[in-house]
């Protein structure tokens, strides 16, 4: 693959990044099992991981979608640390900018982009994996609120994420069509939540 001059620039940015902020100390950080929140957020100011492929109206840099791997390559041995990789928060920006609303999008991308907000995806459960048409956390409206009833596992950043995007069942088998999922963002701060590390 050859790389244009927004590729090139942006791969010796991550390059330089990680030379320089992420390979010192990176068994130490590995060691003490704690994600450092500060580089997160020089990760944002320096946008090695960037809002490059978010759109402008959200602070990103609309570059094309082979960005995020040209940056996981240059960035790979910081992907030892934890398996935290950078490409999870790309994911979690592409579910906020192409399936949230605009008001959720305005946000919570900018704020994802500058590193101040760590979002953890939940897909996955302990029954059915990562198989989205087998989960079975159930999603039910209580007035003005929605109740999640179920449990999700191998999430990234559960133990330090500031929210999540939590995929749910909305219907049930014998109702078809409605036997559909969604997604909510649930704050970390929300009751009824509880997350515990693999031993």
């Amino acid at each position: 693959m050859l790389f244009n001059e927004d590729q090139l620039a942006i791969r010796d940015l991550a390059r330089r990044f990680a030379r320089e902020k992420l390979t010192p100390q990176y068994q130490s950080r590995d060691k003490s099992g704690i994600l450092d929140r500060g580089l997160i957020r020089e990760m944002g100011t320096a946008r090695p991981d960037g809002g490059s492929t978010s759109p402008k109206r959200s602070a990103g840099l609309a570059l094309p979608g082979s960005l995020p791997g040209i940056i996981a390559e240059e960035t790979r041995l910081w992907r030892l640390q934890r398996q935290r990789r950078p490409g999870r928060r790309v994911a979690a920006r592409r579910h906020h900018h192409e399936r949230g609303t605009p008001k959720l999008a305005s946000h919570w991308i900018p704020r994802m982009i500058r590193g101040e907000t760590l979002m953890g995806v939940c897909v996955t459960e302990p029954s059915a994996g990562s198989d989205a048409s087998a989960m079975k956390l159930r999603c039910r409206r209580d007035g003005g609120h929605y109740v999640l009833d179920g449990e999700k596992t191998s999430i990234t950043f559960a133990d330090c994420a500031d929210a999540f995007i939590v995929f749910a069942r909305t219907g049930t088998p014998e109702s078809g069509a409605a036997w559909r999922s969604t997604a909510l963002i649930v704050s970390r701060r929300y009751p009824g939540r509880c997350a515990h590390p693999f031993q």
